[in-house]
């Protein structure tokens, strides 16, 4: 989750950079996949039927004329949602699709948050089987949600599953007893990643994807939906974030429902402002956009992840200073520390997240799935967030499929247990088996 962009921040552009075409290039390694093949599209041209259009053809042609077991959408609300699923849908025949709204989407060589930008991704594999999972009642019940996913789910089997990437409302829902639910009632140690849906900082809707032409393709708000990966797969996750501690040891002293109250026994909002300089009235003041709250993680759990998870705030009452905290916020009694991003550490942090991926396998993964945090794109770096962030990332995988979006929250798992972060990258690899 992020800020509304200082003014002192640079722009995005609107579009893509003239040098990205929007067919995507066929990844080399991808034509050579002997279980699973994939392959990604892109566009962000204004018509949503020529965007969809040369999205698929360049996903679909990886595959070489196999159906797609399962494809992935990723848009920005610049479209009609509606419109963009009917038009997906006459692409792919009678293939699963799953997927959501994005603040904006990632693709190989693209870094968009432009109004208009889609991304689709296509897979098939003879080794592995994909099962698409979808709760309508995340946002109301999101413990009765994970119930409902992990009774579909547990419906075809336990033993198989490798990994369950999430797509839920980035605006609705409490995310951490989402997860608490779902990670008590699957087989221990079952990966739990994915990121929560955006809408172009509008803060108004986001919309999650889900269907097949048997049944009919949905486009829901306050809803979940995800991908269960079954079968010959490694699916490996890794984060990093970029923040760093400043300040001492806090603990909460009063929460409830999201809203972060009390800081060592004052308003939230007073705490906050001892970090900011001037007199800041409300959340868009400058320097803001830095500041955050990390979570300790306990010993042992941190691993190869930076010691904290981090939090951020998306709501000020000004009568009372109390803060909200998407995803669940932050319990009563714990012990945090105030954090700042610092941009140069995003960068090295970020490509050092990539190599730990690839770290453990031979080959190269099947696919990669990203989600990144919205306020570490455009917020920070404006129009060079494709250059300066992931370029750089993509470049240690070159020849590997590669997707995204920027999101709202990211759900990742750390030291073994699934986390809602902010302002966080997660990278999400399934690698044949080998």
């Amino acid at each position: 989750m992020f800020f509304p962009e200082p003014t002192k921040q640079p722009v995005m552009e609107t579009t893509a950079p003239a040098k990205v075409e929007t067919k995507m290039p066929l990844p080399v390694g991808q034509a050579l996949a002997a279980m699973t093949r994939s392959g990604a599209g892109y566009s962000h041209r204004p018509n949503v039927r020529d965007a969809v259009r040369d999205a698929c053809a360049s996903a679909l042609q990886p595959l070489d004329g196999t159906p797609p077991d399962i494809v992935l959408l990723f848009s920005t609300t610049g479209y009609d949602p509606r419109a963009v699923v009917d038009e997906v849908r006459t692409h792919i025949g009678t293939s699963v699709l799953v997927g959501c709204s994005g603040e904006g989407v990632i693709a190989r060589g693209v870094a968009d948050e432009g109004k208009r930008a889609l991304c689709v991704m296509a897979i098939a594999s003879r080794t592995l089987r994909f099962q698409s999972i979808a709760s309508t009642e995340y946002g109301i019940e999101p413990v009765r949600s994970a119930e409902t996913l992990a009774t579909q789910i547990l419906a075809q089997g336990a033993t198989d599953i490798r990994g369950v990437i999430l797509f839920a409302d980035g605006l609705q829902g409490n995310c951490n007893a989402f997860l608490r639910t779902l990670e008590a009632r699957l087989p221990p140690g079952t990966i739990l990643c994915g990121g929560t849906a955006g809408d172009a900082m509008a803060f108004e809707r986001t919309h999650q994807y889900h269907g097949d032409k048997a049944h009919g393709d949905t486009v829901s708000s306050g809803a979940v939906t995800g991908l269960v990966i079954r079968g010959a797969a490694k699916v490996r996750v890794e984060t990093s974030h970029g923040c760093l501690p400043i300040g001492t040891e806090r603990q909460i002293t009063k929460a409830d429902a999201g809203w972060l109250r009390e800081i060592d026994g004052r308003r939230a909002w007073d705490v906050f402002r001892e970090y900011l300089d001037g007199d800041p009235q409300d959340l868009n003041a400058e320097g803001i956009v830095h500041l955050c709250i990390g979570e300790p993680l306990s010993a042992g759990a941190t691993s190869d992840h930076d010691e904290f998870v981090i939090h951020t705030p998306l709501k000020l009452d000004k009568d009372t200073g109390a803060l909200f905290f998407p995803g669940g916020g932050i319990a009563e009694g714990t012990r945090v520390r105030l954090t700042r991003r610092d941009p140069s550490q995003i960068v090295s942090s970020s490509r050092a997240c990539v190599k730990r991926l690839l770290a453990h396998s031979r080959r190269p993964p099947a696919f990669v799935l990203q989600f990144d945090c919205a306020g570490r794109g455009r917020i920070l770096f404006g129009s060079a967030t494709r250059d300066v962030v992931v370029a750089p990332m993509q470049a240690e995988a070159p020849e590997t499929t590669w997707a995204g979006f920027f999101t709202y929250g990211e759900i990742a798992p750390v030291g073994g247990r699934p986390f809602y972060h902010n302002y966080t990258a997660v990278l999400c690899g399934v690698f044949d088996e080998e």
